[in-house]
């Protein structure tokens, strides 16, 4: 949709209503909250492209992407100065035709599992992740991020989709709601 502004360094929060989308959100839904809304997330690149990571590190245009996705929210940084969106876009393009690193899934869930015994957010076997080579898509957005000194509470590499939505969220002086996607109806948020 041409009349979604977007500027780079926009994140993405999607929802998928697929099994796996459903089972990512089971295992990141912390001990304090409701469900996770998050599954995935991505950034606005360059060009109104959207980067991503799935089976590879990818680009693609957004009016494309926007047809394949029916729910997600798009957020904007409202801090940052457009050399330093450039600098989270450029970042998040250098992971473009990296593999996926689906063992980091695994080593999600292991936290997921501590979380659930603790009943307290952990961060254990995730702390460990530095293999930079194979990201997931948090990674991605996550890392992005670091290249501006900005994060979403935890290190880049503990980071979750949900953890990632959350904080958005969470921080609305620095975050804003830019679009929100529910069963393809979208809504911009002009203000």
């Amino acid at each position: 949709m041409s009349e979604i502004q977007l500027l780079p360094a926009d994140s993405i929060s999607v929802h998928s209503r697929s099994l796996l989308g459903w089972l990512i959100r089971k295992a990141e839904t912390g001990p304090k909250e409701g469900r996770a809304y998050a599954n995935h997330s991505a950034n606005i690149t360059f060009e109104r492209c959207v980067t991503e990571a799935l089976w590879h590190v990818t680009k693609s245009s957004f009016d494309p992407w926007l047809q394949k996705h029916t729910d997600f929210e798009i957020w904007r940084h409202t801090g940052l100065t457009p050399e330093q969106r450039e600098t989270v876009a450029r970042k998040a393009e250098s992971y473009i035709g990296r593999q996926y690193g689906w063992w980091k899934l695994l080593i999600h869930l292991l936290d997921a599992f501590l979380t659930f015994l603790r009943r307290k957010e952990t961060y254990f076997f995730r702390r460990m992740m530095f293999y930079d080579r194979y990201p997931i898509c948090s990674w991605v957005e996550a890392y992005a991020y670091k290249a501006v000194q900005i994060d979403f509470g935890c290190a880049p590499n503990a980071a979750d989709p949900d953890v990632i939505q959350d904080y958005k969220k969470a921080h609305p002086e620095s975050w804003k709601l830019i679009v929100k996607a529910e069963r393809g109806i979208i809504s911009i948020n002009r203000s």
